[in-house]
């Protein structure tokens, strides 16, 4: 079922008011870090700090210097992140395949810090809201807590649904922000939550 503009402008403000912060301290940092390069590229600090940011600190440990540190990072988000605005799916891809633990949702990240306003960020809880209010299927129960298992097809659908319905939203909404809005209805599990009712 459809949300409506008035639901995506309170669940984007009910994010906004718990995670704003955060997400805004890491642009400031991250992103002019990245995009300061010419062609833009991330350094191993760079993506331990993606990671610790879309994982929190309980899996933080995906990224290990370890085992990123025979690779060339810098060489391979350089030819990722060159590729971005015209093959999403084939740039997802070479942060998925060729990076040491990382998967879809943490280069959706890498391509979000890189590119804000062109890019969104995947993870269960947009996922499933994206499931059940782009594609219209039934999400219930234990279903809201299903992992995102979907590759870089379904990463480069949900970002088309994104900035569809930015622009559809009109004048100062972004991919990212109804990004921000599916996650928080997809978090609180098909519902959109009163500001007493988050943490």
């Amino acid at each position: 079922m459809p949300l409506k503009k008035h639901q995506y402008i309170v669940l984007k403000e009910r994010f906004d008011e718990n995670y704003l912060p955060f997400d805004l301290g890491f642009l400031q940092i991250v992103t002019k870090k990245i995009t300061t390069r010419n062609p833009p590229y991330l350094k191993f600090r760079e993506l331990w700090q993606i990671d610790t940011w879309k994982n929190g600190s309980r899996n933080h440990l995906n990224i290990k210097k370890n085992k990123n540190q025979n690779i060339d990072i810098a060489k391979i988000t350089r030819k990722a992140l060159s590729i971005a605005n015209k093959d999403v799916k084939t740039s997802i891809s070479i942060l998925d395949d060729e990076l040491e633990g990382v998967g879809i949702p943490v280069a959706s990240a890498i391509l979000y810090f890189a590119f804000p306003e062109m890019f969104v960020v995947i993870d269960r809880y947009a996922w499933n809201a994206y499931r059940a209010v782009g594609r219209g299927e039934r999400v219930v129960g234990k279903d809201w807590e299903k992992t995102f298992t979907g590759g870089p097809k379904e990463y480069e659908e949900f970002c088309t649904f994104c900035r569809v319905k930015a622009s559809q939203l009109g004048p100062g909404w972004t991919p990212r922000d109804v990004e921000k809005a599916l996650f928080l209805y997809g978090e609180n599990r098909g519902k959109i939550p009163s500001a007493s009712s988050l943490p």
